[in-house]
């Protein structure tokens, strides 16, 4: 089973960590947190750019972002093309485990309800959010337990009047995944349901290490398609709107 490079973590709060002309987007920003992370992963830490950094190149600074907003920020700025599964091409969770499986890392969205009572709370409430998936283990005989390797931006282990956000990057039991994914809400508070997941993969990340220069030579460098996640605050916020 593929292992994928660890990627720095990266936290999106507290608020004013990215900010764009006096507005605090730090909570606002879990799905270009999580993308950054992606790019690093993917890079294999060729390119570390910060949440916040993928989040100004978007250029929308109001509420909660699309994966195909950051999945454009990857391609265009960091040389990574991102596979985007929403709306009527969103993916199977076994289909996504064997993307994952093949070294392929991705960015989930989902919806924090289905964190409240287990070890990988990070917010107060149901917000739709973004996490990174790093990699998968599991589902063999010899280690039956299917896990992911979650770099969730919001789990920061800050104390809040709800409790304790979990430190991550966490293994989250592979059924936390899929819950997570699954209670993802529109702006009508509809769930997405079981058996779909609105996520965004990278590519299998490809060592640079057997490039051979010339001397002097250079390397050159029906639900919406548009769900936003929103990152989670210490205060319940409402599902957010499809843009």
């Amino acid at each position: 089973m593929a292992v994928k490079k660890r990627p720095r973590m990266q936290h999106q709060g507290p608020d004013w960590r990215c900010k764009h002309n006096g507005v605090m987007l730090g909570w606002l920003s879990c799905t270009a947190y999580s993308m950054a992370m992606g790019i690093d992963a993917a890079t294999l830490g060729a390119r570390k750019p910060t949440g916040c950094d993928v989040r100004m190149k978007t250029n929308d600074f109001v509420k909660g972002l699309t994966l195909s907003q950051v999945a454009s920020v990857a391609a265009e700025s960091y040389g990574v093309q991102v596979t985007v599964r929403t709306g009527k091409h969103t993916i199977a969770p076994d289909k996504a485990w064997e993307q994952a499986s093949l070294g392929r890392g991705f960015v989930l969205q989902g919806n924090c309800d289905a964190l409240i009572g287990t070890p990988f709370r990070s917010t107060k409430g149901a917000v739709n959010h973004a996490v990174w998936v790093n990699r998968v283990r599991g589902g063999t005989p010899a280690h039956p337990k299917k896990e992911a390797r979650v770099f969730d931006p919001a789990a920061d282990g800050r104390h809040a009047p709800w409790g304790t956000a979990c430190k991550g990057p966490s293994w989250w039991p592979w059924e936390t995944v899929m819950a997570f994914a699954a209670n993802l809400r529109n702006d009508s508070n509809q769930k997405i349901g079981s058996g779909k997941m609105y996520a965004g993969f990278v590519p299998k990340p490809k060592p640079e290490s057997g490039l051979v220069l010339l001397p002097g030579a250079k390397k050159t460098s029906p639900f919406p398609d548009r769900q936003r996640a929103n990152p989670p605050a210490l205060r319940e916020t409402k599902p957010v709107r499809a843009g």
